[in-house]
């Protein structure tokens, strides 16, 4: 999908971090525009800035993880585990594919590994509720370390 914002200065209003470079404001834009991890090409063209998205690769990985979460929800963490792993070997930057496979591993009895996940997660966002709200469930419930579990709670 292509995407056609007319430029006027008014970007550099929406978009304050360019603070008036051109360039900057191309970086910024494709940062904004970046879609669970899939960033698309921003450039000028004329006295616009196109956007170019590729909206199918962004489909795909989203029916993936559906398909995921579904196994996870029927019960079969085996098989949504593999999904996701194999999600997260492709999109390493996805956080909700971290915090999604944290918590498959949390359900099949394996704190640690799912604490290694939720850390990843932390790492590519560090405002992923419920990832901070799994790594308290965890170190609460399964470490009994109150402790750390409250810093991730607050």
């Amino acid at each position: 999908m292509i995407v056609r914002i007319p430029f006027t200065p008014l970007l550099f209003d929406l978009f304050p971090d360019a603070m008036g470079d051109r360039e900057a404001l191309l970086r910024t834009m494709k940062a904004y525009y970046t879609v669970r991890g899939v960033a698309p090409e921003v450039s000028f063209e004329g006295n616009d800035i196109l956007l170019q998205v590729d909206s199918d690769r962004i489909e795909g990985r989203e029916r993936l993880f559906r398909e995921a979460v579904t196994l996870c929800e029927k019960g079969k963490f085996q098989e949504g585990r593999t999904r996701l792993t194999e999600l997260v070997e492709e999109y390493p930057t996805h956080s909700e594919y971290h915090r999604m496979l944290g918590q498959v591993c949390s359900e099949l009895g394996q704190p640690d590994a799912a604490i290694d996940h939720l850390i990843d997660a932390l790492r590519w966002d560090p405002k992923n509720k419920h990832a901070l709200t799994m790594m308290g469930n965890i170190w609460a419930r399964d470490k009994k370390d109150m402790e750390t579990a409250l810093k991730y709670y607050e």
